[in-house]
């Protein structure tokens, strides 16, 4: 039997659709965390998302890459917020470190609250390429490129292919930080958009269309 044409969604990947969900029928199992995301949204904090990859070499993408007092610090000056979410395999993991710092848990879903951040941070994650959707700044951090380059090889050339400036350690991390918060990153916006039409052909749904009781 066919499948009625409004029980199917067009989209992309289902995992970049979870902002499009209406409210009512977002039955979600972590709406306490999401509550507390939305709520530094609506104190007006800048939400910086920092996603890294997980590394089969060791080491902590937290704790080797940030310096948290000079953190906690930026942080405060700049009203903002930052939120680590760890790869997860990564055995990795931290209790928060104040008010300005949120660990979300392992298993936690941060696709259904990404579409609050005004920044991203990552490393070589392929969460850059879903937050493309959002046509908002994205900062590459990759503190240990020579050891990941020779761990494991890219498809692209790196430092030419990102959509957004490139911070090798956490001084250049902070001045370019700083500056996207400030003015956020126009210069990017062209290659970003190149780049999602090249990755994504479906980008939104009209939920209005699809049935919910089910």
């Amino acid at each position: 039997m066919d499948t009625p044409h409004n029980r199917v969604i067009l989209s992309g990947y289902p995992r970049n659709i979870f902002n499009q969900v209406p409210e009512e029928v977002n039955f979600s199992f972590q709406s306490e965390i999401n509550n507390k995301v939305k709520q530094f949204k609506a104190q007006g904090k800048k939400l910086i998302f920092y996603i890294p990859t997980f590394r089969d070499y060791g080491g902590n993408p937290f704790t080797d890459a940030f310096n948290l007092e000079r953190t906690k610090n930026f942080l405060t000056k700049n009203k903002s917020i930052l939120i680590v979410k760890f790869h997860e395999v990564d055995k990795g993991s931290l209790d928060d470190s104040g008010k300005d710092v949120l660990f979300l848990p392992n298993g936690f879903d941060v696709y259904e609250i990404l579409g609050l951040c005004d920044v991203l941070v990552t490393d070589y994650s392929s969460i850059f390429f879903d937050f493309l959707n959002f046509d908002r700044p994205e900062v590459f951090y990759p503190y240990d490129f020579s050891d990941y380059e020779s761990a494991r090889c890219f498809y692209f050339d790196y430092k030419e292919f990102v959509p957004g400036p490139i911070a090798f350690n956490f001084n250049e991390l902070l001045e370019i930080l700083s500056k996207t918060l400030a003015e956020g990153s126009r210069e990017y916006s062209e290659k970003r958009k190149k780049l999602n039409s090249y990755c994504f052909e479906f980008t939104t749904v009209v939920w209005k269309n699809i049935l919910v009781d089910y």
